[in-house]
């Protein structure tokens, strides 16, 4: 296993393992993983071939997506053999996918996870800079 397919493994098990503890954020579990020394390598194709070694992440992520307690973020839901992937408020610029391919959701859905968690980390660094200045 590369470096790169360890990481997705370790992003693709922070849904299980966050729900098992509660001592660190899901962001500082993100940040242990080091996704943010290679996000630009991982791609929704990348964990999309991660996610199907290792089906029995869908119900993980699916279990993590109803238990969130925001006023806005992405879900990933199944309803009558359809898996949606959307963002709550709707708007143009956040795009839904719908598919029966449950696999498929879930890598979308764990790719728009990490990647708002990307922006929050990224605008902290950046507010945090403007301080020090």
């Amino acid at each position: 296993m590369t470096s790169k397919e360890h990481i997705i493994y370790l992003i693709l098990n922070l849904a299980k393992k966050f729900n098992n503890q509660r001592e660190k954020s899901f962001r500082q579990l993100l940040e242990e993983t080091n996704y943010f020394k290679i996000q630009h390598q991982i791609k929704e194709k990348d964990i999309l071939e991660t996610v199907n070694k290792y089906p029995e992440v869908l119900l993980s992520w699916m279990q993590w997506s109803a238990n969130k307690r925001v006023t806005s973020g992405w879900f990933l839901i199944e309803e009558n053999g359809e898996y949606i992937v959307s963002y709550y408020p709707h708007s143009e610029a956040n795009q839904t996918l719908k598919t029966r391919d449950g696999h498929k959701a879930c890598a979308y859905f764990i790719l728009k996870e990490i990647d708002g968690l990307k922006e929050v980390v990224g605008s902290k660094k950046l507010l945090k800079k403007s301080y020090e200045q």
